[in-house]
């Protein structure tokens, strides 16, 4: 988004307003370290979880916190996109791969059956 000249130039505005109404003072570069070294002790602390099952709500939030989409597809994935949260993986067609499934439940065109009918005692 910051790539924008029209979104920097907005925040550059915003930031100028809220700087003369005493709001915003720049920190100094010492405190961009500290920030990112607390953020990296949390994530030493707080790794991606594998899967939500057993998830506390807590250590759920602080995962989306610290690893945005990664954490969102791997704790709310339908929701997520559901909500436009991300997007859709794109499938690229690989070759020796159909670039689709087979039409009748991808057996190839034989029918199978799961029992069902008659046979084997009288």
């Amino acid at each position: 988004m910051r790539d924008h000249a029209d979104v920097r130039d907005a925040l550059a505005e915003l930031q100028a307003g809220l700087r003369a109404a005493g709001l915003l003072r720049p920190f100094p570069p010492h405190r961009a370290r500290t920030a990112r070294r607390a953020l990296d002790a949390l994530s030493a602390e707080h790794p991606l979880p594998a899967g939500r099952k057993g998830l506390p709500a807590s250590d759920a939030l602080m995962a989306v916190a610290l690893y945005g989409e990664p954490a969102l597809h791997v704790l709310v994935p339908r929701f997520a996109l559901r909500a436009g949260l991300i997007t859709r993986a794109e499938v690229t067609e690989r070759k020796g791969f159909p670039s689709r499934s087979p039409r009748g439940g991808g057996t190839g065109g034989t029918a199978y059956s799961c029992g069902g009918g008659g046979g084997g005692s009288d």
